[in-house]
C-alpha cells in the first residue's frame, strides 16, 4: 500500500490493532485512531510517514514494540492518555522529530530504546508521582543538557535519584 495520500482514519469500535497491520505502508497526513482503542500492538505503524500529531484515545493502556519506529515525520508534542501503563521497547525509535512528549500519572514502564533518536525533543514532562521505569537506552539520542525535564514538585528528589531520569542535567517542578 505504499504511495497511499491523506489521513488515516480508522473507525471507532476497533479496540486493538493487530502487529504489523499498516507496517511499511507509507500512510501521509494525518493519523485518526478510534475512541475506544486498548492497544497499539507490535510494529503497527512502522515506517509510516504520518505527518502530524497523534492523538491518543483516552483509553489505550500499551503501545507495543516497535509500533511508531521509523515514523520520521511525526511531529509535535506527544500526550500519553492517562490510562496508558506500557510504552514498548523501540516504540518510537527514530521519530527524530518530535518536539517533546508528556507522560502521564499511570505509565509505570518505558522500555528498551523507545526514544532512541529522537533528537529533537526538547520537552518532556512526567505527570506521574513515581518515577516510571526506564529500561536501557530509553532516551539515547535525545540531548540530555538543553531542556529541563518537569515533574510534580514534591517528586523532584525521586527523579533525580531514579535510574534514567538521573541523567538529564535538569529536573523542576513543571508550571
Amino acid at each position: 500500500c505504499s504511495g497511499l495520500r491523506g489521513q488515516l482514519n480508522l473507525h471507532d469500535g476497533i479496540t486493538s490493532i493487530g502487529d504489523r497491520c499498516f507496517n511499511n505502508c507509507h500512510f501521509t497526513g494525518e493519523l485518526i485512531l478510534p475512541k475506544e482503542l486498548g492497544t497499539i500492538e507490535s510494529s503497527t505503524f512502522q515506517s509510516c510517514l504520518f505527518s502530524s500529531i497523534v492523538a491518543f484515545p483516552e483509553g489505550l493502556k500499551e503501545i507495543k514494540t516497535s509500533a511508531f519506529s521509523g515514523c520520521w515525520r511525526l511531529m509535535g508534542v506527544l500526550e500519553f492518555p492517562k490510562e496508558l501503563i506500557n510504552i514498548g521497547i523501540n516504540a518510537f525509535t527514530g521519530c527524530k522529530t518530535l518536539e517533546g512528549i508528556i507522560l502521564n500519572e499511570n505509565l509505570s514502564i518505558i522500555h528498551d530504546r523507545a526514544f532512541l533518536g529522537c533528537s529533537y525533543i526538547n520537552k518532556i514532562e512526567c505527570k506521574s508521582l513515581q518515577p516510571p521505569i526506564l529500561m536501557s537506552e530509553v532516551f539515547v539520542g535525545v540531548s540530555k543538557e538543553n531542556f529541563t525535564v518537569e515533574v510534580p514538585e514534591r517528586s523532584i528528589n525521586q527523579y533525580m535519584a531514579a535510574d534514567g531520569w538521573s541523567d538529564f542535567n535538569r529536573i523542576s517542578a513543571y508550571r
